[in-house]
């Protein structure tokens, strides 16, 4: 079997709780209790973000380069698209 990615779609713009998937949970983002499950995972190889090109959602582009991961950033209006 080839490489396994993960994919994590996130947005930072939520309506009812904004910056949410950056909210600190122990001293760590949202973002980045989710990333260390998934790479502590033997079945996955790597994880990438998917997010918007929306300025609001830069600090999770941010948060992927610390962490040595990959983020693609598409169509703010369209999951399906990214």
């Amino acid at each position: 079997m080839g490489p396994v990615s993960a994919f994590v779609v996130a947005r930072n713009g939520s309506k009812r709780l904004p910056g949410k998937v950056m909210a600190d949970v122990n001293g760590l983002p949202v973002l980045e209790h989710i990333y260390n499950r998934l790479i502590a995972s033997p079945f996955i190889d790597e994880v990438v973000f998917v997010t918007s090109t929306l300025k609001s959602d830069d600090v999770i582009e941010k948060l992927t380069l610390k962490l040595n991961s990959k983020c693609f950033r598409g169509d703010p209006d369209d999951v399906l698209d990214r």
